[in-house]
């Protein structure tokens, strides 16, 4: 209603300045209330590991918007990303490389995901799967 929201711009401030790859399948929306925010249908983000395979795919993201500087799209702040019905796809053989991901402190928007689905497989062997899973990530 208010807002224009351009893919690739909110995929550059959510995904690539974190370090990370994604890609907006579905429809982006804005609503105001409860507070300002996002909402992103169906994101897939690649695995930093092997760029060729989806790290997790989430039905829903929501982007909770800082009410301060609300009306500058371009400069605006997130505040927190929400990730709702995911699936991540955990491969163990690459573990050391999933340890390695450095994540930038001064752009690190925080992250808390709910419920979803982690799998976790040795490459193409499944090992274990953990169900209404819910994380929060913060620096």
């Amino acid at each position: 209603m208010f807002f224009n929201y351009n893919k690739s711009d909110i995929e550059r401030v959510m995904c690539k300045n974190q370090n990370i790859e994604c890609s907006i399948e579905g429809k982006i929306y804005y609503s105001f209330l409860p507070n300002p925010r996002i909402i992103i249908k169906n994101l897939e983000i690649q695995d930093f590991a092997n760029k060729n395979n989806t790290l997790a795919k989430v039905d829903k993201a929501i982007i909770k918007l800082s009410i301060i500087k609300l009306l500058e799209t371009k400069t605006q702040n997130f505040k927190k990303i929400e990730l709702k019905d995911f699936t991540i796809d955990f491969n163990l053989k690459n573990i050391k490389k999933y340890k390695n991901f450095s994540v930038n402190k001064n752009n690190f928007i925080p992250l808390s995901f709910k419920n979803g689905k982690i799998k976790f497989f040795d490459d193409k062997n499944y090992v274990a799967t953990i169900e209404d899973a819910n994380l929060n990530l913060t620096y």
